[in-house]
C-alpha cells in the first residue's frame, strides 16, 4: 500500500487532490481524515484575573519550621 500526506480544506463535502497527485484519479483509495488541533493562543492580560492581595488570618497558627523541614 502506498500512502501520501497532504494538507487541504474540505469545500461542501469534497476534498481536492493536490496536483501531484492527479494521477491517483479513479483509482480505489482509502481515506483517513484527522482533524488538525488549533494551537492554543497565549492568554493575555485582559482574559484572566491577576491577584493584587492576599488577606489571609494567621492568629493563632503556629508554624514549627522542624516539623515542615521533615516532610
Amino acid at each position: 500500500m502506498k500512502a501520501i500526506e497532504f494538507h487541504t480544506t474540505a469545500r461542501d463535502g469534497v476534498i481536492t487532490l493536490p496536483n501531484q497527485y492527479w494521477d491517483w484519479q479513479g483509482k480505489h483509495i482509502r481515506v483517513i481524515l484527522l482533524e488538525e488541533e488549533q494551537e492554543e493562543t497565549p492568554v493575555t492580560s485582559k482574559e484572566y484575573h491577576q491577584f493584587k492581595a492576599l488577606r489571609l488570618n494567621t492568629r493563632g497558627f503556629h508554624f514549627d519550621r522542624e516539623k515542615a523541614n521533615e516532610r
